[in-house]
């Protein structure tokens, strides 16, 4: 749980009482909010590719797509280990017609 965890925005941590009861809605939010970090990473490439140009010199520039890619690709990592977590969270839960639903004995 602490891995997901680290994943999530901080305030998060406010609701561990519903994580560690249902830690598959932890997986997912944490899913949601790296695929959303990945597309800013994405946006944030392109647009400083053409708006940072006249600010800042060539080697900056280059510097400054770098930093996005290398991040990109850090999310990339974090999602794929979070997505593992997920399916071994699915893996544990009884089929029981809701795919996020656990029925309580």
């Amino acid at each position: 749980m602490n891995y997901l965890l680290d994943q999530v925005p901080s305030g998060s941590r406010a609701y561990a009482r519903l994580f560690r009861a249902h830690p598959l809605v932890l997986a997912r939010m944490a899913l949601t909010y790296l695929l959303h970090a990945h597309r800013a990473m994405e946006e944030g490439y392109r647009s400083a590719a053409y708006q940072l140009r006249p600010l800042f010199e060539p080697h900056t520039i280059a510097e400054i797509l770098a930093t996005y890619q290398a991040e990109r690709t850090r999310i990339v990592q974090r999602g794929r280990a979070a997505r593992l977590v997920e399916q071994a969270l699915l893996a544990r839960e009884p089929r029981t017609g809701a795919r996020y639903h656990r029925k309580q004995p």
